[in-house]
């Protein structure tokens, strides 16, 4: 019998379980992201070709990301807390 794999274009959003809420907003940005959530680590930018492109640890419960640096497009953003982790999609337009 024959098989088919048919792939797809489409991006699925995974996000972890959050432990804890995180604020990021605006989102779309054409400027920059603010992110707030209790015990920030870590945050890290991902383009869409999965390529790291920002990495920052923090201890601090805030952070500003000046988003004006990268092109326009979709980008994840990787967030780590003391208490989890989560993935957000942020969409930089110009």
């Amino acid at each position: 019998p024959e098989s088919a794999i048919a792939w797809s274009d489409v991006m699925v959003d995974i996000e972890e379980t959050e432990t804890t809420a995180v604020a990021l907003y605006p989102n779309p940005t054409n400027g920059e992201v603010y992110i707030q959530t209790e015990g920030l680590r870590r945050v890290s930018v991902f383009n869409i070709q999965g390529q790291m492109v920002y990495d920052v640890e923090t201890r601090d419960d805030a952070l500003t990301l000046d988003m004006t640096r990268f092109d326009s497009g979709i980008y994840l953003v990787n967030i780590i807390a003391k208490e989890g982790k989560t993935t957000r999609r942020v969409a930089v337009m110009h």
